[in-house]
């Protein structure tokens, strides 16, 4: 997990770095996450009924999907994560080499299905724009969640908090000392 203190609770527990834990950022991250498996308009009909005016929902064309909602004092970015029936995802997951990423080395597949939207997501999310930005993943959804992040930080624009859930692995040791 990273907060915009600066550090970071990645692959382990560290009793001595304090947990910036809220319950109901947690309940409506997980319900963000869950949304991200949905197409387009009905991921927009959950983000609405969470009341979240704004929305925007990316779509790599290949394996990476994920979106973006807000309200008019937060902003979230939500990833998809693997899903069983799309081969793509399947070979985003074994494809684990190593590759140097914004903050060290990384999980190269979970990397290059980054880059699939990651130009259009850095223009929506580095536009000035002051509001706390949280961001979200299950499994697949929360590497790419944190890849993301690491690439803000790597840029200056540092997220508020990322909360993932079943979230393998995404980086290496230099990337975790980063992170």
């Amino acid at each position: 997990m990273y907060h915009a203190a600066g550090r970071a609770i990645l692959f382990t527990i560290r009793k001595d770095l304090p947990m910036p834990f809220d319950r109901d950022a947690a309940k409506l991250t997980v319900e963000l996450a869950r949304l991200a498996y949905k197409d387009d308009a009905d991921a927009g009909a959950g983000v609405g009924a969470l009341n979240l005016g704004e929305f925007k929902f990316y779509d790599g064309g290949r394996s990476t999907q994920a979106f973006f909602a807000a309200s008019a004092t937060d902003r979230y970015l939500s990833f998809r994560g693997t899903e069983s029936n799309n081969p793509r995802d399947w070979v985003v997951d074994a494809k684990f080499a190593p590759r140097q990423g914004a903050l060290g080395k990384v999980h190269s597949g979970f990397d290059e299905a980054l880059d699939e939207i990651w130009t259009e997501v850095a223009a929506d999310l580095t536009g000035g724009d002051t509001r706390p930005l949280t961001i979200t993943g299950h499994s697949l959804g929360g590497g790419l969640a944190i890849l993301a992040a690491a690439r803000l930080i790597a840029a200056g624009s540092s997220p508020a908090a990322v909360y993932v859930y079943g979230c393998p692995r995404p980086g290496l040791r230099d990337f975790r000392d980063e992170y």
